[in-house]
């Protein structure tokens, strides 16, 4: 079965494969063989189709960043473009040697190949021409795009590494290495390069300026490099089995050891928390980057594996290995991704109002804009120092946020310009818009605080009175009050139109935060009394929620004011729900959490919570208090937590330094993960009935043509060849493939 731990096997291969490689979609593999030819296999269905043409062995595949091509190296001296769709391919020759080598260029218009006689060429596949990248009396051994595909590196075999401008073709000689050099690498925001040599020589080399720092790793050959997707990290590996992590600004080491023979490769997972390498020892390794941990040991193989890779999403590994298999391994992780790093902190993020975006408030003093669907960011600068807090207004076109450096600004997110807003004498803390959207509240040190009109930047109002340390204030939906907490130990309720306050008064120790409910008819203030009060704002009356034995940190309404949610430094949460019938209080512990809950908020439908933890955990419960989701992998306190308005993410905010986003599945994908990993049982199994198979869509096992169903029900092989004309390609049938 796809997805057991010691990883599917894709064998049809007659000699070693020499590399294995993801779609951009996960659904598919393309291996390159010994035996002349490259394979296609399709996951979910096990078939594949192999490609013909090669007369010699197929050094390299690689699919297109849109998926629907694969280039193929060979020792035949050509190289083939594929089309996925058509079936048709284009052969790229000229070269007087083997090509060692093929790669898209990162908008798949272009295709770089290394040849064995020392020459690379870039190829323009629409038109089939190509441009030849060669110094007289230089062999080239190895050649990449980079990120933005306007440049070309090549590393020579004698030690020198040029760089090449396109399409001019213009080279400039960046350094002169002593030995072969094994690894010659682009950062991914281009400006940087990591160069490694037979030595062990490692380099990290500014582009802008030629210059170099030299790393002192470890002594010993260096067998390939590679940056994390951030361009924090860089993971270097050796002849001796060792992997060594680098956190390149603070210019500290980690080594990894498990390995008993030479690694091969080592590469990073998209969100950069975990390392695969690839070792002549016949495994790979799956690595935790925060701790240097081994999490998973890939056995299997009976020879050197050559290579291994994640999926785009992190949940599988393919390797390649010279006993003629790949194997597809399934980790079993939750999805989640690394938004940021902060090495300084980060202190706030929050979705968007249509869910497209994050905001993240750095202690760097520089506020983030991401985009979920390209994970493109811009940087809001003009904070001298730590951002504490942030928030969209309600149409999601500005911005507020609260600084250290006793500002706060307004953000307006279609021109990138912002206003500032001064006068405060210290810290500004929190900030806030109204439901309109017409004002801003913020919260400062020295117990200020203030209105402002969020179109002008104007100063409304000031509110003062407290004898304590000011926590919070928050205005209601309405717009007709607005509640501050205080460490004194009250809140007042100010009404906006008489300027007048009333005092709400009860709590024993400091009040930490409050909230309105959607109707502002009610309010919810918490205290480190260990108790919650729910106040009738007609009445002036409270109802004292009880039963956490420590700090309440938090009290958020459901979206249907019938429910509140309460977060302790007990470790727990309670939900708190009103029976209509009988008037009295239930209460649902969500116990699990091993430290502090620092926050506990409903998802938009109300059917779900989402706690955050000092304990480094995030979790989702349903109102029954049942857990739903452990999210693991913060190193540090998990300062917030909060739904997406579709409810199927969660963005959460850590001391550690990092912004995460977690998805979550609902019951549709949970049901299409399990008929994914059950397919190959549902296709070969004989007491599998063809009505069982339909439920997972799975036609009757004989579509597979000539497959051995004794092999596919222990998770052997993954199908047999079908023919060319066949409807596996993309989902699409094609021609059978034709060469020009």
């Amino acid at each position: 079965l796809l997805g057991r731990t010691e990883g599917s096997r894709l064998y049809a291969h007659k000699s070693p494969i020499n590399s294995a490689q993801f779609s951009p979609d996960g659904q598919w593999v393309v291996t390159a063989s010994a035996d002349s030819t490259a394979r296609v296999w399709n996951l979910i269905s096990g078939e594949y189709i192999t490609l013909h043409g090669h007369q010699n062995r197929v050094n390299s595949a690689q699919f297109s960043p849109d998926g629907k091509q694969v280039v193929t190296a060979s020792a035949d001296g050509t190289a083939r473009v594929w089309n996925l769709t058509s079936g048709e391919y284009t052969v790229l020759q000229g070269h007087q040697n083997r090509v060692n080598s093929a790669q898209f260029s990162p908008d798949g218009q272009r295709v770089l190949t290394i040849s064995g006689e020392g020459a690379a060429r870039v190829w323009e596949v629409k038109a089939e021409n190509f441009q030849l990248l060669q110094i007289e009396g230089e062999q080239i051994g190895s050649g990449q795009f980079s990120p933005d595909g306007q440049q070309v590196v090549t590393a020579n075999v004698n030690g020198k590494v040029y760089l090449w401008q396109l399409p001019s073709g213009q080279s400039r000689l960046l350094g002169d290495l002593e030995g072969n050099i094994s690894a010659a690498e682009f950062s991914p925001n281009g400006r940087q390069l990591v160069t490694a040599t037979s030595g062990g020589q490692v380099r990290l080399w500014e582009l802008s300026t030629g210059r170099f720092r030299q790393l002192e790793n470890r002594p010993g050959r260096v067998n390939a490099a590679s940056f994390s997707p951030d361009g924090q990290q860089l993971a270097i590996a050796y002849q001796d089995g060792a992997a060594e992590l680098w956190h390149l600004p603070s210019g500290r080491s980690a080594l990894l050891l498990g390995h008993e023979q030479r690694l091969n490769s080592v590469v990073f997972s998209a969100d950069g928390q975990r390392l695969v390498t690839a070792s002549q020892d016949g495994t790979a390794q799956v690595w935790d980057v925060a701790t240097g941990q081994s999490l998973k040991v890939l056995k299997g193989h009976e020879g050197a594996v050559y290579s291994a890779q994640f999926s785009l999403n992190g949940q599988r590994v393919v390797t390649a290995s010279v006993d003629g298999m790949a194997r597809v391994w399934d980790l079993g992780e939750p999805t989640a991704s690394l938004l940021k790093r902060y090495p300084a902190g980060v202190a706030d993020a929050h979705f968007s109002p249509n869910g497209q975006q994050v905001a993240i408030a750095g202690a760097n003093g520089t506020v983030e804009l991401i985009s979920l669907a390209t994970r493109q960011s811009s940087t809001l600068t003009g904070h001298q120092g730590r951002v504490n807090n942030l928030q969209f207004s309600p149409n999601g076109q500005q911005l507020v946020t609260a600084g250290a450096d006793q500002s706060a600004r307004l953000w307006d997110l279609r021109s990138g310009r912002s206003t500032r807003l001064e006068g405060f004498q210290g810290n500004v803390t929190q900030v806030s818009f109204s439901a309109d959207g017409r004002q801003v509240v913020t919260v400062a040190a020295e117990n200020q605080v203030q209105l402002w009109d969020a179109a002008t930047g104007r100063l409304l109002r000031v509110l003062e009175g407290h004898q304590g340390q000011v926590t919070s204030a928050q205005l209601s939906p309405d717009g007709r009050y607005l509640v501050i907490t205080s460490k004194d130990p009250t809140a007042r309720l100010w009404n906006l139109k008489t300027g007048q306050f009333q005092a709400l008064e009860g709590h024993t120790d400091w009040v930490i935060s409050a909230e309105f409910s959607g109707d502002s008819q009610r309010l919810i203030t918490t205290s480190q009394d260990g108790t919650a009060r729910l106040w009738d704002l007609g009445t002036g009356q409270a109802q004292i929620l009880a039963g956490h034995r420590d700090w309440v940190n938090s009290a958020h309404f459901s979206p249907d004011g019938q429910r509140l949610v309460t977060a302790s430094r007990d470790g727990t949460a309670r939900l708190w729900a009103w029976n209509r019938d009988t008037g009295r209080v239930e209460v649902v512990t969500l116990s699990g959490h091993e430290n502090a809950v620092n926050s506990a908020v409903f998802s938009r439908s109300g059917q779900q919570v989402v706690t955050a933890s000092d304990d480094g955990t995030v979790r989702v419960w349903d109102l029954a208090g049942r857990e739903i989701y452990l999210f693991e992998g913060h190193r540090g306190k998990v300062a917030s937590a909060e739904f997406n308005p579709s409810g199927d993410l969660i963005v959460t905010a850590s001391d550690d330094g990092t912004v995460r986003l977690w998805a979550l599945e609902g019951l549709p994908q949970l049901l299409d993960r399990g008929c994914e990993w059950l397919r190959y049982y549902l296709l070969f199994h004989d007491s599998v009935t063809n009505v069982d198979r339909e439920i997972c869509g799975v036609s009757s096992k004989t579509t597979v043509n000539g497959a051995d169903p004794a092999a596919a029900t222990q998770g052997a092989t993954l199908g047999d060849e079908v023919p060319a004309n066949s409807n596996l390609l993309l989902n699409r049938s094609g021609k059978g493939p034709r060469g020009r």
